[in-house]
């Protein structure tokens, strides 16, 4: 009876844990696959926000954002960060690339991206506008 009770524990510990694996390594969707809910300039986007982060946020969180607007800065340590120019020196609006991105922009040309809000992260009055999962 012990010996039955044993193996059913271990089939349930090595079903679970194979559950808990993949979805561990699942890979997250990106914005790009889904259909934009908003479509809007890098600059308009960060107004919104820097008018009233409360505001824009009930907007804009958690949907999925197209912009275009001029690419201001790329970083690439770890996750790739491509800033776009929001018309204020406060701030700009950031999209967050996954390690594996690799950017073909230059600084000053005009792209569109998909992202998927985040918010406002700073001070009121000055910070960045995130877009993740791009």
């Amino acid at each position: 009876m012990k010996g039955k009770i044993l193996i059913a524990g271990l089939l349930i510990a090595a079903v679970g844990g194979f559950f808990a694996y993949n979805m561990y390594n699942a890979k997250t969707a990106n914005a790009g696959d889904k259909d934009a809910d908003v479509t809007l300039e890098a600059p308009a986007l960060f107004a919104a926000f820097l008018e009233s982060d409360t505001a824009a946020g009930k907007l804009y969180n958690e949907k999925v954002i197209q912009i275009s607007g001029t690419v201001q800065r790329i970083e690439t340590a770890g996750k790739t960060n491509v800033y776009f120019g929001s018309g204020d020196p406060s701030g700009a609006v950031i999209c967050e690339f996954d390690s594996t991105f690799k950017a073909s922009w230059a600084i000053g040309q005009q792209a569109v991206v998909k992202g998927i809000c985040a918010g406002f992260s700073g001070l009121p009055g000055m910070g960045d506008v995130i877009l993740q999962r791009c």
